[in-house]
């Protein structure tokens, strides 16, 4: 096996990603939160407003409404 490379940003990422998890670690232990409520806060796309999404491609082929 050979040696990983880990720029500083990679390293600093994954001691930040490695806290995060940690803290979600605790707070199910503790029961200050639930799967499903970390569910919510570690969803990237919960921010989205979805009533404004659509797809008008995929793989550059577009989709034709129909």
């Amino acid at each position: 096996m050979s040696p990983k490379i880990i720029s500083s940003d990679n390293w600093e990422s994954q001691v930040v990603k490695g806290v995060s998890r940690d803290l979600d670690s605790a707070k199910l232990l503790f029961g200050l939160a639930s799967d499903n409520d970390l569910s919510v806060q570690n969803d990237f796309f919960s921010e989205l407003n979805l009533s404004e999404f659509e797809i008008v491609s995929i793989g550059r082929r577009p989709i034709i409404p129909r």
